[in-house]
């Protein structure tokens, strides 16, 4: 429930950011800073915790795991990338 809320935060934001063709105050720019951060931040934090499990998974010598994890990863990467290149 929580992301749902973050991603519409997240999409409003980019919407009034985009709309304008001034400037935004101060205060937009903080909404849509705290919006972005909570977004890359639940990746961030799952990837971390992927690569916590990918380590333990290669120890162990789970191959097929391992793989699974890299290919998990890879794609909350390339969440990541999207994401930083709408804000930009």
């Amino acid at each position: 429930m929580k992301f749902f809320l973050v991603a519409e935060m997240v999409e409003y934001t980019q919407k009034f950011s985009k709309a304008g063709t001034q400037e935004m105050s101060i205060e937009e720019r903080n909404i849509l800073s705290v919006a972005f951060k909570n977004v890359v931040g639940t990746r961030r934090a799952a990837w971390r915790v992927l690569s916590s499990i990918q380590k333990k998974e290669n120890n162990k010598g789970n191959a097929e795991n391992v793989n699974k994890v890299k290919q998990y990863k890879q794609k909350i990467e390339e969440e990541l990338t999207d994401i930083c290149n709408d804000i930009l």
